[in-house]
């Protein structure tokens, strides 16, 4: 039984010099703020996935459209830029693949004057490794 007591003592000594120490750490004004601080946490992931879903996006375009509205002609630049610069890119490409036509037909061209060219028979295909 002595060492029982012994040993509650020690441990409530123990408790009772933590709970001083967390006492004296926190301190009376930190409760007040700690419904505060547990809001806070759980509102920065809720936010995250509000902002994240589609009603997040359908906010920030309404934002994008409303500054838009206050300049109707830098919107109209814009969109003279981005055809301008479509217009040249599609005759980028279209030089390009005249390029490749052109290349593709002088080589076509070249082939079939080569067939014709070789004398036909047995000796002229080439074959390489037959007997006969």
């Amino acid at each position: 039984m002595d060492r029982r007591a012994k040993r509650f003592s020690r441990d409530a000594a123990l408790l009772e010099c933590r709970g001083r120490f967390v006492h004296g750490l926190l301190g009376r004004s930190f409760l007040p703020m700690v419904p505060t601080i547990v809001v806070l946490a759980l509102l920065i992931p809720i936010i995250a996935i509000v902002l994240d879903s589609d009603v997040g996006r359908a906010i920030a375009r309404r934002l994008e459209r409303g500054s838009r509205k206050a300049d109707p002609g830098a919107e109209d630049d814009l969109r003279f830029r981005l055809v301008e610069s479509e217009v040249e890119r599609l005759s980028r490409e279209v030089a390009r693949l005249g390029e490749e036509s052109q290349f593709l037909h002088r080589l076509l061209g070249e082939g079939a004057e080569e067939r014709a060219l070789r004398p036909s028979g047995d000796e002229a295909e080439g074959r390489i490794g037959t007997e006969g």
